[in-house]
């Protein structure tokens, strides 16, 4: 009977007692409001409680609750066993935002940009219906409307996020160090947007987001390692006779603007440069050769260039595009560098700016004699890096093994063809449309 091998099961009993009309206190009974108030009880114990249904509910109240404590003090430290490791995304509970080599030989898992990217609410979402269902059913509940039984979908505020976000939060509750989830994405987001300090306590009071300090933390320890893995990689391929990278720089400003003014303090604009460095795929051997290139231009073939033969060679690389599509899901490797202080419009500061891009990415002195060094941006930026490479040539020193490096003599520099798109366009529209009229961008004139 017990092991449900017969035709009336336990629970067929148990609904029995719960439904009938004699389990909960009519409203004949003496007490009938303080036994009604026994029902769903968390903390009287159920044999203390004279009517069926009320004890029932409360026994069944009470086991719940502590089965949602165990699953909860599990998925702080989450086990996934072989039967769903397949199926389940592997969600590390515990990301530090710093760590001794003492810490991580006893496998503590760092932040790093990958684990920050990989962020999906779909992998959290499958995670907690798999790891703790019964909690996962109750903010269901609590969370999701119903009609007829059935969930009714809210495309504005859906759910399933705001069970992930709730649930993360009463896990970081438990356990501070728990912040894998949600709070450790949540909190660098909030340096990223700026947000005010008062808001990021808020949210960490709540245990929806990490401190700022945290944040702080993780974001520095990610630059490190994402700058060492980029050090690393360049200066492998460089060893084996490859450019794997390529840069990308333009100025930038932001305008500090004091709130509470004071003896010394005022509003002012910070101006810098920024620089990307971006991984090149499928790059032909020799395709960045410098003496190669040299040759080339000194061939001087770009002369004899007419308009019959761009339109002979009009077919030419088309069965190549063909045979080599990008493929599905392709994404670019972008690994952004360290700001400077440096304007892209002075000669020195230029130079300055890029050989400090230079040296965070690792691309050695050593290596300007052999390789070019293909770097990108808009007008202003191309035409300083040209202005620069023009100066520095006078200041060649032959002995100097270093001298290439020194005088940007491997530079190539090359105007981003967004910025191309953006000039023809303007070009365009202010030829067949006039000059500017208005602000709006939408207009063509």
């Amino acid at each position: 009977f017990l092991q449900g091998q017969t035709q009336v099961k336990p629970v067929h009993l148990v609904e029995l007692m719960f439904n009938h009309r004699y389990s909960f206190p009519l409203h004949k009974c003496a007490d009938k409001e303080f036994h009604r108030q026994t029902a769903y009880s968390t903390s009287i114990v159920p044999a203390s409680i004279k009517y069926a249904r009320c004890s029932i509910s409360s026994w069944a109240t009470q086991m719940i609750g502590k089965h949602v404590h165990r699953e909860m003090e599990n998925a702080i430290y989450p086990s996934i066993t072989p039967d769903n490791s397949d199926s389940t995304p592997i969600i590390p509970a515990r990301l530090v935002a710093s760590a001794n080599e003492r810490t991580k030989a006893k496998g503590v898992q760092v932040v790093t940009k990958d684990l920050l990217l990989s962020f999906r609410i779909n992998d959290r979402i499958e995670f907690f219906k798999r790891s703790i269902p019964v909690a996962w059913y109750l903010m269901e509940c609590m969370a999701a409307r119903r009609q007829k039984g059935q969930l009714v979908e809210a495309k504005r505020r859906p759910p399933a996020i705001i069970q992930v976000a709730s649930l993360s939060s009463f896990i970081m509750s438990r356990n501070q160090y728990a912040n894998g989830y949600w709070a450790m994405q949540i909190g660098i987001w909030h340096v990223a947007c700026q947000t005010h300090i008062d808001i990021m306590r808020g949210d960490c009071l709540k245990g929806s987001s990490v401190h700022k300090t945290t944040a702080m933390t993780a974001l520095e320890t990610m630059a490190d390692h994402s700058l060492n893995t980029l050090k690393a990689e360049v200066q492998k391929g460089c060893s084996q006779g490859q450019v794997r990278y390529r840069y990308v720089l333009d100025n930038i400003q932001q305008f500090l603007q004091v709130w509470e003014g004071g003896i010394g303090r005022e509003n002012c604009l910070v101006c810098g440069c920024a620089g990307t460095a971006i991984a090149m795929e499928d790059v032909a051997p020799g395709a960045f050769d410098l003496d190669d290139y040299f040759r080339r231009v000194l061939q001087n073939k770009r002369s004899e260039l007419t308009v019959q033969k761009l339109y002979d060679i009009n077919d030419l690389f088309r069965n190549k595009y063909a045979l080599h599509r990008m493929r599905e899901g392709r994404k670019s490797k972008v690994v952004p560098l360290g700001t400077n202080s440096e304007h892209k419009t002075d000669t020195e500061g230029m130079k300055r700016a890029l050989h400090d891009f230079f040296s965070q990415s690792g691309l050695e002195p050593q290596y300007a004699s052999m390789f070019l060094a293909w770097v990108g941006g808009d007008g202003g930026s191309v035409l300083a890096m040209d202005r620069a490479k023009q100066y520095l040539a006078q200041h060649y020193d032959p002995e100097d093994s270093h001298s290439d490096y020194k005088i940007l003599h491997n530079l190539l520099p090359t105007i981003g063809i967004w910025h191309t798109q953006s000039t023809n366009q303007n070009t365009i529209t202010e030829n067949h449309y006039g000059p500017a009229v208005t602000d709006d961008p939408s207009a063509l004139n």
